[in-house]
């Protein structure tokens, strides 16, 4: 997503999704980015 944050941040880039509304992923997915432009598309 664009948090602002890297993917490979983890943890913050949950957090930082979150604190913007979008859907946070659990830290444990590396693809936390693409995992959320899937999500937007559906």
């Amino acid at each position: 997503c664009s948090c602002g944050k890297f993917s490979w941040s983890g943890e913050l880039q949950t957090t930082d999704c979150d604190g913007k509304g979008l859907s946070s992923v659990p830290s444990g997915i590396p693809d936390n980015t693409q995992n959320l432009d899937l999500r937007k598309k559906s």
